[in-house]
């Protein structure tokens, strides 16, 4: 883990068992149904115009890559890669997910030359983060003129609150006290634009429990 990553989320992540989505939407409904559900609007925001052409793609926050592996899958032709700052969830990835390239390292510091990447994705992280400002801003850096950053989260509404009190207590327990950042959509979507990017799309799942935005880089 980097030095960037504070004691708060070292501990989440070490907390963490590095095969917890494969784990977790194999043997458990209820994250079947929010994975798979995630997965499907992921991938209408990101082909809804047609498949945009990409050549290099980032997934901020990859943890084990199983989400990257469903971008890797939509874009067969560009070469994908995920950055994480959880090793052991890294080394199992790069063992069970072939088609990804790995990167250990800290999205407020993204080990990556500036203007690489035609496509971001950054899906459930922010709110893990110490400063998602500093991480928009580095992805922001990241992506060519124009590219495209695809940010999903919780709306950190009170049903969704509700709902991770609950799961934080029984089956969800390793992620108790995780979100150490929550955003509200209009305050993730200022923030989005204050860093240079135009919105493109904005939608909602789950009874308004999960938003994503689809945003363009700016020169």
């Amino acid at each position: 883990m980097s030095r960037e990553t504070p004691g708060i989320v070292r501990e989440i992540l070490e907390r963490v068992p590095p095969d917890y989505y494969e784990g977790g939407t194999k043997g458990n409904v209820l994250q079947w149904i929010w994975h798979g559900r995630k997965w499907r609007m992921l991938q209408r925001l990101l082909t809804q115009d047609g498949a945009p052409r990409v050549s290099e793609v980032l997934d901020v926050g990859c943890a084990s890559g199983l989400t990257t592996s469903h971008v890797a899958g939509w874009f067969p032709s560009a070469r994908v890669t995920g950055v994480d700052a959880y090793q052991a969830a890294v080394a199992h990835g790069s063992e069970v997910h072939r088609e990804v390239g790995f990167v250990v390292g800290d999205a407020h510091k993204l080990p990556f030359a500036s203007q690489r990447f035609d496509l971001i994705t950054c899906l459930e992280t922010l709110e893990h983060l110490s400063d998602p400002r500093r991480a928009v801003q580095e992805m922001k850096r990241g992506l060519r003129s124009g590219g495209l950053l695809v940010v999903v989260q919780d709306t950190d509404s009170l049903l969704f609150r509700t709902v991770w009190w609950v799961w934080g207590k029984t089956r969800g327990r390793v992620w108790d006290h995780a979100h150490v950042n929550p955003l509200k959509p209009p305050a993730l979507r200022r923030l989005l634009e204050e860093a240079g990017f135009r919105i493109r799309a904005q939608r909602y799942t789950f009874f308004g429990m999960e938003v994503f935005f689809k945003a363009e880089s700016g020169p």
